[in-house]
């Protein structure tokens, strides 16, 4: 599967299926809250974050391949990903 953040590939024809998305939402708990609050005041990185945050781009990759495939689709183009923080903050 050819996955490009552009909108063109070049050496291939595009035949347009149709808009795909996935939304994932990844719940923290309040270990992960402690232990990136021990990080923000320390300082660093906090791992158990990041580890979320790769398995969620993971999880809406491996989606929006699914879905793709079961088009038809060879490649996807435009792939583009958002995060943003959901409740409290």
């Amino acid at each position: 599967m050819i996955l490009s953040t552009t909108f063109v590939v070049d050496g291939y024809t595009q035949k347009n299926h149709t808009f795909i998305s996935s939304e994932i939402v990844i719940g923290a708990n309040v270990f992960k809250d402690f232990f990136a609050a021990l990080t923000n005041f320390f300082g660093g990185r906090s791992a158990s974050y990041e580890k979320a945050l790769i398995e969620g781009k993971n999880k809406a990759m491996d989606e929006i391949i699914q879905k793709a495939e079961a088009l038809g689709a060879n490649g996807i183009v435009g792939v583009d990903m958002a995060y943003d923080v959901v409740g409290r903050k």
